[in-house]
């Protein structure tokens, strides 16, 4: 799914937030 990849990209951007 596309959240999926979302999640990765941010989690690059934004380490440890735990985005949803």
């Amino acid at each position: 799914e596309a959240a999926r990849e979302c999640r990765d990209v941010v989690d690059e951007m934004h380490p440890g937030q735990g985005f949803k």
